[in-house]
């Protein structure tokens, strides 16, 4: 890669392929009911019975006062918010809050990596603190009082008029991809929308709401859209408030230096202060007010941008948003978590001379910026809740990620180093190389590819690293591995990855993957800054192709750490299989030129697989710290995850995630389509990497991931014939006839109790856990 021309770095960024599979597949009669159906709403909207009547409005006003807490919010967030909770909802409208709701919509579009030049950003709460402001910066009300006026009433008019047709798929006219040109339209220009999109109704694709639903909501627009006063905060929860903000706002220069630590580590974070449900939820924010003054948020695209403030003040607001799965991060903060920070951060004998500066080299740097803090601490920190830090690149600064994420595996295990091997900086290797490496925020987003500033510094950084564990081997064995004390669940991971999302779950769940990472701590700490302190959504081009080229360094780490603890003859062998037909250049990262271990691993292997092996080694050396709460015991849906009784079975044609409702058993499964790839390296066309044929499937317990593609609904009884069918899915007319027995399409009138059923299930099996899914990516097959 020596040379790439601005339509190449475009084209890298704009590559995407939807989750959407709207068939052309319609049967004759079908056809003749979507050709009805369209004639007859266009009839409709052509005689403006989407305009309101006077007497109309008058009717709803005069009607009992709607509550919005009470009576709306409960709606919206189960019928609304379930598509409208984040960056990539349509038109940036937000129905979360009452704020998202007053922002209203905008025609600008926050995922444009072709861009050249970075966008101003439009974060609620940070980047504007008014409807003026946002009114500003190109939003527009979709929820004004005049009913004539109030987008949000024509939508779900228009879905009264035109309701979706009776056929088992949904028009074409109905977009569903990620990348649509979905029609924004303001007040003014909602009749065009109607005319273009005439079921582009809300729920948009979706079975309409209730008739008690539609009106309630009707009626509070007819009434103002008025929203209730803020309640004021639980009594424990401002005590909690003032003790937290008083322990990390403390004067002393270790005490600022941990607070900016954490604050970079947490900000994306929802805090709460016990485990009850219905527990409030709090984020941490830089102000430039001190506790017992109103909160001034400092408002900068990175945690570590420049305040422009003497001091910067660490504060608690409350998460006032709809909590959605898909930003979901919570995070405890009791009194043992404080006297934990103290001893990691504050007790050991260490002095900081000056606090760091904030220039872009050093703040953008961890390594530099945090140098005087000890590094067992920091590495401590990332691991007690090391499923917080990864999901933080997961779910983190974006909700959707195939820049970062088309550089993983779709299934793979990750495990830690001891953090006992950090015990003094003499064993914290290499300091200085890392203190000189760059990371792509520090050149936030100016022009230009760093490519081969990045290549050069990673490749001095693994030939010494690798020097240093041959001379240092005795550290290649089972110890070197963190057991998480024999009582943190954290100790193993596991990741799957759903085309753009992914998930990240407790444990060694699935059957054994294809690779794994082995991260220590210079590797986490620049996950971390690459991916979420220092990634600019709104960024350009440039930023963004940067952050994914140095990601592949970072995954190729990874795998060479776990590597190095195979047979020295078996290392090759199994890097050959991970990165088939990829280049020798790429190769050299991993077990070549520049990482290359000579010593054998302190492990007595008994078998030539000796993958399979280390894995149930290190199964071993986890013990009681290894979750298993996500596995099936339900003998037909494990018998998917076995890929000798699945290879007649076109894995493929399934989507990448499929929730199954047991309905008589209040029981949820999750169906994951692992896709095969024959390495990852490469930056275009991931689709002619593909290696359909090996694709897999994994079943969990329980509803994980953000995005279901796909909903299956069944009796205990039907679970042996579901996954007969399954296993007897071969093309895409059998796929069909699987969905005609078991699905829940997006057109079904079971599905919104069906959803709600989910939702009922996962929040009482996890209340801290629980957030709203997503349907954005659901399938219309």
């Amino acid at each position: 890669m020596k040379a790439l021309s601005l339509f190449t770095l475009i084209s890298i960024l704009l590559f995407s392929c939807s989750n959407s599979n709207d068939l052309e597949t319609l049967t004759p009669k079908d056809q003749v009911i979507h050709q009805e159906a369209t004639k007859k709403a266009l009839k409709k909207i052509a005689n403006e019975e989407v305009v309101f009547t006077q007497q109309q409005a008058n009717h709803w006003n005069g009607k009992k006062k709607v509550d919005f807490n009470k009576d709306v919010k409960p709606i919206f967030d189960n019928r609304c918010v379930v598509c409208h909770s984040c960056y990539d909802s349509p038109c940036q409208l937000k129905l979360t809050s009452k704020e998202a709701i007053q922002r209203g919509a905008s025609k600008n579009k926050v995922y444009m990596g072709e861009r050249l030049v970075a966008s101003s950003p439009s974060r609620l709460y940070i980047d504007a603190t008014s409807t003026k402001q946002w009114r500003d910066k190109g939003f527009f009300s979709v929820s004004s009082k005049h009913m004539n006026e109030s987008v949000m009433a024509k939508m779900l008019k228009l879905k009264e008029i035109a309701p979706l047709p009776k056929t088992k798929l949904l028009p074409s006219s109905l977009d569903f991809s990620l990348e649509n040109d979905r029609f924004c339209p303001k007040k003014d220009e909602f009749e065009d929308y109607a005319q273009a999109s005439p079921f582009g109704g809300m729920p948009y694709g979706l079975p309409a709401l209730s008739d008690k639903e539609s009106k309630t909501i009707t009626t509070w627009i007819a009434q103002g859209s008025k929203f209730n006063k803020d309640l004021p905060l639980p009594k424990f929860d401002k005590k909690q408030i003032r003790r937290w903000e008083k322990f990390l706002n403390k004067d002393s220069k270790k005490g600022q230096l941990m607070a900016r630590y954490l604050y970079e580590h947490l900000y994306l974070a929802n805090l709460h202060f016990s485990n009850k449900a219905n527990s409030n939820f709090y984020k941490l924010v830089r102000s430039k007010t001190p506790s017992g003054k109103p909160v001034e948020i400092i408002a900068t695209r990175r945690p570590f941008d420049d305040p422009k403030v003497k001091r910067v003040y660490y504060r608690l607001v409350k998460q006032k948003e709809t909590i959605v799965d898909k930003t979901h991060m919570p995070y405890l903060f009791n009194q043992e978590r404080m006297n934990w920070y103290s001893n990691l951060f504050l007790k050991p004998k260490y002095s900081v001379k000056e606090l760091p500066s904030y220039r872009p080299h050093i703040s953008a740097n961890p390594f530099l910026s945090f140098k005087d803090l000890p590094v067992q601490s920091r590495y401590e920190f990332l691991l007690k809740e090391s499923q917080y830090t990864i999901s933080n690149f997961i779910k983190g600064p974006v909700c959707r990620g195939q820049i970062a994420l088309n550089v993983i595996q779709d299934h793979f295990w990750v495990f830690f180093i001891n953090p006992k091997l950090y015990r003094d900086r003499k064993s914290f290797p290499l300091t200085n190389e890392l203190e000189r490496m760059s990371l792509p925020a520090q050149y936030a987003n100016a022009g230009g590819i760093q490519w081969f500033k990045y290549k050069n510094e990673e490749e001095k950084y693994l030939e010494k690293k690798s020097k240093f564990i041959d001379e240092n081997h005795n550290i290649l064995n089972l110890n070197s591995i963190w057991n998480g004390g024999k009582n943190n669940q954290n100790a193993a991971l596991t990741i799957f990855r759903h085309f753009d999302s992914a998930t990240v779950l407790k444990g060694m769940v699935g059957q054994n993957p294809k690779t794994a990472w082995i991260i220590d701590y210079p590797l986490l700490e620049r996950i971390h800054y690459l991916l979420v302190a220092g990634f600019d959504v709104y960024g350009n081009v440039s930023h963004q192709l940067n952050t994914r080229l140095y990601m592949d360094f970072l995954r190729l780490e990874g795998e060479f750490n776990f590597l190095t603890l195979l047979p020295s003859k078996q290392r090759i062998k199994e890097r050959d299989h991970w990165y088939e037909r990829a280049s020798d250049e790429v190769k050299k990262h991993i077990v070549g030129r520049y990482a290359w271990i000579n010593k054998a691993p302190q492990i007595s292997y008994k078998t030539k697989d000796a993958k399979s092996e280390l894995f149930e080694l290190i199964k071993k050396r986890i013990g009681p710290s290894l979750n298993k709460e996500y596995q099936v015991h339900n003998e037909g849906l494990q018998s998917l995850m076995n890929n000798q009784e699945m290879k007649h079975t076109s894995v493929n044609l399934f989507s990448q995630l499929s929730f199954i409702l047991v309905e008589d058993t209040n029981e949820t499964y999750t169906l994951i389509h692992n896709n095969a790839h024959y390495n990852i390296s490469h930056l275009l066309k991931e689709g002619s990497q593909r290696i359909t044929q090996e694709d897999n499937f994994t079943v969990t317990k329980g509803t994980i991931g953000s995005y279901p593609n796909t909903i299956f609904r069944m009796k205990e009884s039907q679970i042996p014939n579901f996954v007969n069918a399954i296993k007897n899915t071969k093309s895409e007319a059998s796929y069909s006839r699987l969905l005609d027995r078991y699905g829940v399409r997006r057109s079904d009138k079971r599905f919104w109790p069906t959803l709600d059923k989910i939702h009922d299930i996962a929040l009482k099996t996890k209340p801290i856990e629980f957030g709203l899914y997503d349907l954005n990516r659901l399938e219309n097959r």
